[in-house]
């Protein structure tokens, strides 16, 4: 028995239960589709491999450890979840092989959290670490309203201008973080079991929202600093160097290539980098 859910503003037909997003129209036609099934070996002839993911124009994999295992197709997600806990197998899933579902729907995301707040829509771009999730749970204690928490997937087809599609995945948070923020260490539930990482439900926007703002920390995971491109605050003032910032950060940038979906990610860096506000965040934005 399947279920449909929505997650960065598309539909999934899921067989594979998803109780961390909201339940869809039954009625609306799924964008990807979701089994478990027994997979076999990983294709020798992918275009790039890499440390636990290969990627090629027809299929992509992803797998944690030779433990569990996601085959990506375009418009399906294939898993093998092996002896893995359910809990951990969902927290992959909405990462690493969405993101790449997503790469092959010709769908793009920044690594970022965003929020709309006091009638803006602010986007904190930044790795895993860099105080993405905190920086924008902050404004939601405040007011604010959630749209993303890790991907930030922007529509930039809209006549109104680039707008977010909502995560709805909820917010990754540390215990420490929620002290921070005055909730309760123990708010939202373990991503998995025995985890110090809580998924949190802040109040959360349910429909597009415009992007006004994009503010980044670094330039691409595993880098923490500000890039050379203006001073802290600075707008980068050029659609070249707005551009550049939009391509490093993109999440999955390294499988667009051997996905061949090269030419639909340098039109949407480029409409995005003449539509949008770019601009190195301060540091007490994240911290």
């Amino acid at each position: 028995m399947s279920s449909r859910y929505r997650y960065c503003g598309l539909t999934l037909e899921s067989r594979y239960p998803l109780p961390e997003l909201e339940v869809a129209d039954a009625e609306i036609d799924a964008d990807i589709h979701i089994h478990e099934t027994r997979l076999g070996s990983i294709p020798s002839d992918l275009e790039k491999y890499g440390p636990n993911w290969a990627v090629g124009p027809r299929e992509g994999w992803w797998w944690l450890k030779n433990r569990v295992f996601f085959r990506i197709r375009p418009g399906i997600i294939e898993i093998d979840p092996g002896n893995v806990e359910d809990s951990l197998v969902r927290a992959l899933l909405l990462e690493g092989p969405m993101v790449m579902a997503m790469i092959f729907n010709d769908s793009f995301c920044l690594n970022a959290a965003s929020v709309a707040h006091n009638g803006n829509t602010i986007v904190f771009c930044g790795a895993s670490g860099s105080g993405r999730s905190t920086a924008a749970a902050r404004l939601a204690v405040q007011g604010g309203r959630i749209l993303s928490d890790s991907l930030a997937r922007i529509d930039v087809s809209s006549i109104n201008g680039p707008s977010i599609h909502p995560q709805g995945s909820g917010t990754l948070l540390w215990p420490h973080a929620l002290v921070l923020l005055g909730l309760e260490d123990d708010s939202g539930m373990p991503v998995r079991r025995d985890a110090l990482l809580r998924r949190v439900k802040l109040a959360s926007v349910t429909q597009p929202e415009h992007v006004d703002c994009i503010y980044w920390r670094n330039p691409h995971p595993g880098t923490h600093r500000v890039g050379d491109e203006g001073d802290e605050g600075e707008q980068l003032p050029s659609t070249r160097q707005r551009f550049a910032r939009l391509a490093a950060i993109t999440a999955g940038r390294l499988w667009i290539e051997p996905a061949a979906r090269s030419t639909a990610h340098f039109q949407w860096c480029i409409d995005l980098a003449r539509n949008c506000q770019m601009t190195p965040a301060p540091g007490n934005y994240f911290y």
